[in-house]
């Protein structure tokens, strides 16, 4: 493996390790929030609770699944890949609070992975 690829694979599973708690716990957070708001009444503790159950389970998944996410990264199923760009849109549209860099940054990366994944 040249320092290119594995350059690229580090820079990959950085992105990826993040990815997958960050969006555990924002996925966690909002099934726990819409319960509260529109099931039942719950303390409010609990919906904290629940956005770090679901950081923890997305670092357990890294630390299990995160070097086969790597190796095949580029050969993900259409619909893997739609789904994570949808969950990291609202994410960084969220975190931005609508500011256009979040999503232009995404936007940059898919475009770097389609062209990457082409090749």
């Amino acid at each position: 493996m040249d320092s290119t690829s594995e350059r690229e694979s580090r820079i990959v599973g950085l992105c990826v390790g993040l990815a997958c708690p960050l969006l555990a716990s924002v996925y966690f957070w909002w099934i726990a929030a819409a319960f509260h708001l529109y099931v039942m009444r719950m303390p409010l503790g609990m919906i904290v609770t629940a956005a770090f159950t679901g950081l923890g389970l997305g670092a357990c998944l890294d630390v299990v699944f995160l070097r086969r996410w790597v190796r095949d990264f580029y050969a993900a199923t259409p619909w893997v890949t739609v789904a994570v760009y949808l969950g990291l849109f609202g994410v960084l549209f969220g975190l931005f609070m609508g500011a256009p860099f979040g999503t232009f940054a995404l936007g940059v990366a898919t475009g770097a992975y389609v062209g990457r994944r082409q090749r």
